[in-house]
């Protein structure tokens, strides 16, 4: 009907004498109503500025005022206007003519810039093709040259270190498979001296030499929980200094460390191996070990054989780095003063991982950072008296919320000799002391 209507008024237009003034208007968008004003087959004129021009001209290529650069020619195309380049080993891209066997920007199809590809070095374009060379670390796993170098060989658990390397439930660190998450350090099973030789300088009564099998593989924190940790697992409202972010967080008790670990447990979508009441910090927060601690998958304090076992790093000397010869205070201090921050070399401050990871030495054979000195550490266990019986898979839950629990490690107060790998000392676990954190373990991923 539009268009009987439309063809009806110019006709009447023109009876009138007034064909030069037609005042129809006519949607150039609209092949319908450019055909019944213009004329012809649908889509050979184009409706341009008010008048009426072949859709296949150098003026208006398909569309008004899209002219083809000199180099091609408009003409019918898979039944459409389009430019195309006279010399038919060219494509027509961006009003240019190009060889897009080889062009950087277009290469095989228009658009397809080799140049933007992510992760790529030394780019090429050949028969129509991009070939590049993958940035250190990362590699073309899927063969698609479309999305460049996409996988991360030192982080992707499917293509880890190279491709088609699975990790299967674990992580990808550093191009190593590990069935540990990230800033976790593994600690295979097996069978483990721990206490102390009654010959040990510096050695306590409660000490007694045994030996203790794990049966499970474990992952143990490479450093102690830090305060900016800490604050964004329990949501403190505190205000952090930016220059304090990366210092242990102390004065927490054990009740405290445990909620953390819960709260870790919840980021990494783990299941909470504490019960805790109520949810949140405060006086009033008591939390017990769940059913079958050892089992639970999620974030937890090391029991206290975890804890020496990772922090003697496969050593059964009094600290991991140390030297038979010493037999005084004065030669274990200068043997301490090589890995650890303590009251001889700590100036009476904690300090940041950053200053930790600028003392290699400081960091034991499995990865860890300062398990002797900084801040004295808690674990799970209630403290117990040791004998020399062999022990498997040994845990001591707590009995009660103010039952004393053993911290170990030494702190960035401590006198040399209570930093000692066997070193224990017990805490009621609801008490906060200055220079008194946590760090954390899980159980590996098989």
């Amino acid at each position: 009907m539009v268009s009987k209507k439309i063809a009806f008024a110019v006709a009447a237009a023109a009876l009138m004498g007034c064909a030069e003034s037609r005042t129809v208007k006519v949607d150039p968008n609209d092949p319908e109503q450019v055909r019944a004003y213009c004329g012809g087959a649908t889509g050979e004129f184009l409706y341009c500025d008010g008048t009426c021009v072949r859709s296949v001209s150098e003026e208006h290529c398909g569309a008004c005022n899209v002219r083809c650069a000199s180099s091609a020619s408009c003409v019918i195309q898979n039944d459409i206007p389009a430019c195309v380049c006279k010399d038919e080993s060219l494509s027509y891209c961006n009003g240019l003519c190009l060889d897009i066997s080889r062009d950087m920007e277009h290469c095989g199809v228009c658009q397809n810039a080799c140049l933007n590809l992510p992760n790529i070095k030394n780019p090429t374009c050949s028969g129509g093709r991009c070939y590049y060379q993958c940035t250190d670390g990362y590699s073309d796993c899927d063969d698609d040259p479309a999305n460049g170098c996409e996988s991360d060989l030192r982080s992707d658990p499917l293509h880890c270190g190279t491709c088609f390397k699975s990790c299967g439930t674990g992580q990808c660190l550093h191009g190593t498979c590990t069935p540990c998450p990230e800033g976790f350090s593994h600690i295979p099973r097996g069978t483990y001296r721990l206490g102390s030789p009654a010959s040990e300088f510096g050695r306590q009564s409660d000490e007694t030499q045994h030996d203790v099998t794990l049966t499970y593989d474990f992952c143990i924190m490479d450093f102690e929980l830090s305060r900016l940790e800490y604050k964004n697992l329990l949501s403190t409202g505190d205000i952090l200094p930016a220059h304090e972010y990366w210092l242990p967080k102390d004065m927490i008790n054990w009740h405290e460390a445990a909620h953390a670990a819960n709260a870790m447990s919840a980021a990494l979508g783990k299941p909470a191996c504490y019960v805790c009441a109520p949810n949140e910090t405060g006086p009033e927060l008591t939390c017990t070990s769940a059913d079958d601690f050892l089992a639970c998958t999620g974030i937890r304090l090391p029991t206290e054989a975890e804890w020496e076992i990772a922090a003697r790093g496969a050593t059964t000397t009094p600290l991991y780095k140390y030297r038979d010869d010493i037999i005084d205070q004065d030669g274990f201090i200068a043997a301490l003063t090589d890995i650890a921050w303590f009251k001889n070399s700590s100036g009476g401050r904690t300090r940041t991982r950053l200053e930790s990871q600028e003392k290699p030495d400081h960091r034991n054979p499995y990865g860890l950072y300062d398990v002797a000195g900084n801040v004295i550490e808690w674990v799970h266990d209630d403290y117990i008296s040791l004998t020399d019986a062999p022990r498997t898979d040994p845990v001591s839950s707590p009995v009660s919320p103010t039952s004393k629990r053993v911290i170990r490690g030494g702190g960035y107060m401590s006198d040399a000799t209570k930093c000692r790998h066997a070193q224990r000392e017990s805490l009621e676990g609801n008490r906060r002391v200055t220079g008194l954190g946590a760090r954390f373990v899980t159980n590996a991923s098989e």
